[in-house]
């Protein structure tokens, strides 16, 4: 029983030291959490700092009082058009939330609740997924006796905006492409590539209702290959195929709708041999 009573009178102890811990902004952006206030008008506030400092404040310092709060609280915010903030959380009331982005600086940010998708205490990952549809030319350079011409390409690609990587894009593109023979009639060949893709977006300029961006990118993966020798004979192969290109976007809607334009160098390796081959592309491209 006694040990009962000692362990309720440690709690009745430790209580008030967390009910009455407060927090005190000054307008330099300083912030003292775990304060407890002795003293405090509409300028000034006399408190006790967590190390049991004693501090009075010089009037016209002080920017506001909280009241029964230990520290600020961290905060993670998805916006309804896509922007991610995280910072801490100052205050709230039903319709506005007022947030740092930087714990001690006095940079805050007013943020009506309307506007908001999603707020939380862990940090909110987003991978932003876009889908594109493309579309353009296809140029083989090496075809021998073929003598592949310019021919036509379509694609179809889904991306990610990896949260570990701020500015890339990761995703898979597939489609198809034809490259007929400029000498023999009926010889063509087929293609059905599918590559995974990473690039990188360099801001080049931003201004009111568009920005853009250059966007060098890689990739790796593989085609299926039907080629017909015009007299009726049918080669078909899969062979693996990587990449290397550059691009240019226009973003017309900010982290909504983008329309880019890439012109990619394609290698296609089957045994011995290898295809060299150029596309150029136009696409559309949403975030979901």
């Amino acid at each position: 029983m006694k040990d009962f009573l000692k362990i309720g009178l440690l709690v009745i102890l430790y209580v008030p030291v967390n009910i009455f811990a407060d927090i005190i902004y000054l307008k330099d952006g300083k912030v003292y959490e775990h304060a407890v206030i002795d003293e405090a008008s509409a300028v000034s506030a006399k408190f006790t700092t967590k190390t049991k400092e004693k501090i009075s404040l010089v009037p016209g310092t002080l920017l506001r009082l909280r009241y029964g709060e230990d520290e600020l609280e961290t905060v993670s915010i998805l916006m309804k058009d896509g922007v991610l903030i995280d910072g801490f959380l100052v205050e709230q009331d039903s319709r506005t939330v007022l947030i740092r982005r930087v714990k001690d600086k006095n940079n805050e940010e007013l943020l009506e609740k309307s506007l908001i998708q999603q707020m939380s205490k862990n940090k909110i990952v987003v991978v932003y997924p876009e889908m594109d549809v493309r579309g353009g030319v296809f140029f083989p350079l090496n075809s021998g006796g073929a003598n592949l011409g310019l021919g036509f390409i379509g694609l179809l690609g889904f991306y990610i905006n990896p949260p570990f990587w701020p500015g890339s894009k990761i995703g898979i593109e597939g489609g198809y492409a034809l490259a007929k023979s400029t000498t023999n009639q009926g010889m063509e060949m087929h293609f059905i590539p599918v590559l995974v893709n990473i690039q990188y977006l360099f801001k080049v300029s931003k201004g009111n209702s568009m920005e853009m961006n250059v966007a060098p990118r890689i990739g790796f993966g593989g085609s299926y290959i039907i080629f017909n020798d015009g007299e009726g004979g049918t080669f078909q192969s899969m062979i693996p195929g990587l990449s290397a290109g550059v691009g240019f976007y226009m973003i017309l809607v900010p982290r909504k709708f983008f329309i880019n334009a890439f012109a990619d160098y394609l290698l296609l390796l089957e045994g011995q041999n290898a295809l060299h081959s150029l596309t150029g592309t136009l696409a559309v491209q949403f975030r979901i």
